[in-house]
């Protein structure tokens, strides 16, 4: 299983680096929910893009922003990866 995952992991990473190099991309954004799913994208993404990275997790005012145990995990992706992860207040957007 490990040898398949390995590939998995290449295939993605390296469409990644197509479709950067596609775009014209400096750089990769990665939204994060402080969960597993988004954290491996993150680590996916950092792999493709190196250094280039961004991290962004969207406030609509939920308790998921601000529970203790997403901020923990946050701040452990931006130690572990290395990427900084910004949140961006998104309610004013949705009020009329």
């Amino acid at each position: 299983m490990g040898i398949k995952m390995k590939n998995l992991e290449n295939k993605i990473v390296n469409w990644l680096k197509a479709k950067m190099k596609e775009a014209n991309a400096k750089g990769l954004l990665c939204g994060i929910s402080g969960g597993v799913d988004s954290a491996v994208v993150a680590a996916l993404i950092k792999k493709a893009a190196g250094g280039r990275v961004k991290g962004a997790i969207t406030d609509a005012g939920g308790k998921a922003v601000k529970g203790k145990e997403i901020s923990l995990n946050l701040n452990e992706i931006e130690r572990v990866l290395g990427i900084e992860i910004e949140t961006k207040k998104v309610m004013d957007i949705f009020k009329g």
